[in-house]
């Protein structure tokens, strides 16, 4: 028999998973940043287990976001395929790490997860520049092909999806627009994730938190890319730098408790 008690948690997840993945969406970062902190926080699931529930959602936000941004022609799709392809090792290297985490101190997670989001945030709104053309460079240089590696292994291991490193790549170092490296990202973002998901480890998932949380992810996904048209770039870099503030202060908060 169906418990009704388990129905206001749904609903939480649901809305969860729309309103994260709205802002992921909109800002090429998949929405992982805010999930995972959520997962480990309000719903006490273990940090492996709330990475690859994290990518689930991630997968299918991204993949909605990506169709609507496929439809306006924002993907720039060669750079896709060529920065995919050394993210890969990363994420098998980013399991193996995240796994040897969970034995020895969650705390170490919780701590490195905040550094991570607060150097993303410093990146994003006091080191931004674009091209004279606003287009900047078509070309990916030598060092994006390491920082793929790295976004694959950071989203192995956190359950970001990887928008970390691909937004300040495109934005800041490639002077891309905003609003196409945000569709970029977002592409790269969705193939990296059900990579990880179904061929790495798709162990840890409860239908109970992953059905709601996608669903909520797929509505996201659409509500996003549309804001891109309402919301400057700027505005959106703002948005994300706020957000992104807000969750390290809760992850460094964790890490120290843990490590008292």
């Amino acid at each position: 028999m169906f418990d009704v008690s388990i129905i206001p948690g749904i609903l939480l997840l649901l809305i969860s998973g729309m309103a994260i993945t709205t802002l992921g969406s909109m800002t090429g970062m998949g929405g992982g940043f805010l999930a995972v902190p959520l997962l480990i926080i309000a719903f006490g699931l273990g940090r492996p287990t709330a990475v690859v529930t994290s990518l689930v959602m991630i997968f299918f936000n991204s993949l909605s976001g990506t169709i609507e941004n496929l439809r306006s022609k924002k993907v720039k799709l060669i750079q896709s395929f060529l920065l995919f392809v050394p993210a890969l090792p990363g994420l098998f290297i980013g399991f193996h790490i995240l796994t040897w985490m969970e034995e020895v101190n969650t705390a170490y997670f919780d701590l490195m997860f905040a550094l991570l989001l607060v150097g993303t945030t410093v990146n994003l709104l006091l080191f931004r520049k674009k091209g004279k053309d606003g287009c900047g460079s078509e070309n990916i240089p030598w060092y994006g092909y390491p920082l793929s590696f790295a976004a694959g292994l950071l989203s192995s291991l956190f359950g970001i999806g990887g928008g970390v490193i691909f937004m300040p790549l495109f934005v800041s170092l490639l002077g891309w627009d905003v609003k196409k490296s945000a569709a970029t990202s977002l592409f790269i973002v969705a193939m990296m994730a059900s990579f990880r998901v179904l061929v790495v480890s798709p162990d840890g998932l409860d239908p109970l938190i992953v059905v709601p949380l996608s669903i909520g992810a797929v509505i996201g996904g659409q509500i996003g890319p549309r804001l891109h048209g309402i919301l400057k770039g700027r505005t959106i870099l703002y948005i994300l730098g706020g957000v992104l503030s807000i969750i390290a202060l809760m992850m460094i908060f964790s890490g120290i408790n843990g490590l008292l």
